[in-house]
């Protein structure tokens, strides 16, 4: 059962009557503001404090296990991230390769082309120079 103030108020002024002001107030002092329901004991608070530690070191042991599996994730993905720079640095020097050869041929193909212009270009010129040199 639940004390209200009014019953606090009756309890005091009974005491007061009965035992005087300073021991009502002595006594009234010593109750709960609240039932005594409300109010926990030495061994209620043992338990919880057991409790407590009980849950901590539970939640010690979870925070090493997922720092467990944090390092293992960052190992592997270091591993797989050395792996796809390895992959990466082998697929651009094979396409250095393809591009230079490629480079290679167009020029060849273009110096071919030039020379197949050049050559007949500079025979007809030397031609128009000797029959210019001719006719004067």
């Amino acid at each position: 059962m639940s004390v209200d103030e009014r019953t606090r108020r009756d309890m005091y002024t009974g005491l007061e009557a009965a035992l005087g002001a300073p021991v009502a107030d002595a006594v009234m002092a010593h109750l709960p503001p609240t039932g005594w329901a409300d109010v926990a004991r030495t061994h209620d608070v043992a338990v919880l404090r057991g409790e407590m530690v009980a849950m901590g070191d539970g939640l010690r042991g979870e925070i090493s296990l997922l720092r467990g599996e944090m390092v293992a994730m960052g190992d592997a993905l270091r591993s797989e991230m050395a792996s796809l720079g390895d992959g990466l640095r082998r697929e651009m020097i094979s396409m250095d390769e393809r591009i230079g050869l490629r480079i290679d041929a167009r020029v060849a193909s273009e110096t071919n082309r030039l020379l197949l212009f050049l050559v007949p270009t500079m025979t007809t010129i030397v031609g128009l120079a000797f029959a210019a040199a001719k006719l004067s």
